[in-house]
């Protein structure tokens, strides 16, 4: 639009200047037109200039354009590989410490049973009990080791915008509606790969049920939160913002999707980090994200409370339908299947309520445009070929692949 309004204004002083030589080559009595070859030469000469003269401004602008998009491309490398080997030496160090710890478990199992030791407890139901500490402790370790590479790339600290409690209560339908949609096509995906030798186990539930409730509680519903955000949102965003939202939106949620390295959680990871990279994004308040990231994971551990009424009520069900017990001994059971319904009915009611939300503003959606020289098709093409990314990108892939099977 601008070359096109500048050929315009070009062409309007062209046509001015020859409207000019024309009125002084009119005869004032006939108006006849007098030819006059010094007159032609001269509005040639004025055209053949302002051509030279448009077409070098024209060369400089490109020139300078591409200077602009070479040292944008250098450091939006630099910003994508700082990010790229960040989440790679998290994940390692974070596994790296696990299976470190485990190793030392495993060799006191063995120790346990030798006359020379008597554990108390067996190191490996202490493990299992204590996993979630243990866990939340290595990564914490591994964030910290992992953000020594992101002080290659400086920050740049957000501007802080309050967000009004009725759009911040809004974001909670959409998470439930976005997770819902998450696990549909992560089951679809888990039931696909069983056609193909695929034996997807959710060590998640696993793991959360075998360890307290309450303790789960804090470590899923509150230090975790705290963590994730700081990394993938505060400490990635802060660097991905000077190339735009979009790139803030769709990196830090990619990477937060890939570091959970299972299926199970990888599509409504996804979603719910575009939601929370935009929170941040927009509000500059990690605090808000880690309130909105940790009532979330609450709401999600509460059925845990309920699992080993499940379980106790799936064998008094078996005893009735098996041994002909009465259908009286159901009755302590009421209580606990009516608040896990109401829970039930809950969710179900936030997810439909989110998904109507979103189908009915996603055209409000506006993601902030950037003063970027590179189109998105430019900035896409930096992020694929760069070997942080695509070291990164490969191996939790693998890993988040072999979740499957």
């Amino acid at each position: 639009m601008i070359e096109e309004k500048e050929k315009n204004e070009l062409a309007s002083e062209t046509e001015d200047k020859k409207e000019e030589i024309f009125e002084e080559t009119v005869s004032p009595e006939n108006d006849e037109v007098l030819p006059d070859p010094e007159k032609e030469a001269e509005i040639a000469k004025i055209k053949a200039e302002a051509i030279a003269e448009y077409e070098a401004k024209k060369a400089a602008e490109a020139e300078a354009l591409n200077k602009k998009k070479d040292e944008e491309k250098k450091s939006l490398r630099k910003t994508f590989s700082a990010c790229g080997w960040s989440v790679l030496v998290l994940i390692g160090v974070w596994m790296g410490i696990i299976l470190g710890f485990s190793a030392v478990i495993g060799f006191l199992e063995i120790l346990s049973t030798s006359e020379f030791f008597n554990f108390q407890t067996s190191p490996q139901d202490f493990y299992m009990q204590y996993y979630l500490v243990i866990n939340e402790v290595s990564l914490l370790v591994a964030v910290f080791i992992a953000s020594l590479l992101l002080k290659t790339k400086n920050p740049v600290k957000p501007e802080k915008h309050s967000v009004s409690f009725g759009k911040f209560a809004i974001l909670f339908p959409i998470c439930f509606a976005i997770s819902t949609i998450g696990n549909i096509i992560s089951n679809a995906f888990t039931i696909f790969s069983s056609f193909f030798g695929g034996n997807a186990t959710d060590e998640l539930t696993e793991i959360l049920s075998s360890t307290n409730v309450w303790l789960t509680f804090v470590c899923v519903g509150i230090i975790a939160p705290i963590i994730e955000e700081i990394f993938f949102r505060k400490m990635l965003i802060d660097r991905l913002r000077p190339h735009g939202e979009m790139v803030c939106l769709v990196v830090s949620s990619l990477f937060f999707a890939l570091f959970h390295q299972n299926v199970g959680q990888l599509f409504y990871a996804f979603g719910i980090g575009l939601v929370l990279a935009h929170l941040y994004y927009h509000s500059g308040r990690c605090s808000l994200n880690i309130i909105l990231h940790a009532i979330f994971n609450m709401i999600g551990t509460i059925p845990l409370f309920f699992y080993d009424t499940l379980l106790e009520l799936e064998d008094v069900l078996y005893r009735i339908l098996e041994d002909g017990e009465s259908f009286m001994i159901l009755s302590e059971f009421v209580l606990p299947i009516m608040l896990y319904l109401l829970y039930a009915l809950v969710l179900f009611a936030l997810s439909i309520s989110g998904i109507i939300i979103i189908c009915t503003n996603y055209k409000k959606i506006k993601i902030q445009k950037t003063q970027s020289a590179l189109s998105p098709a430019e900035q896409r093409t930096v992020f694929w070929k760069t070997p942080g990314v695509i070291v990164s990108v490969i191996v939790t892939g693998i890993l988040t692949i072999a979740s499957l099977f």
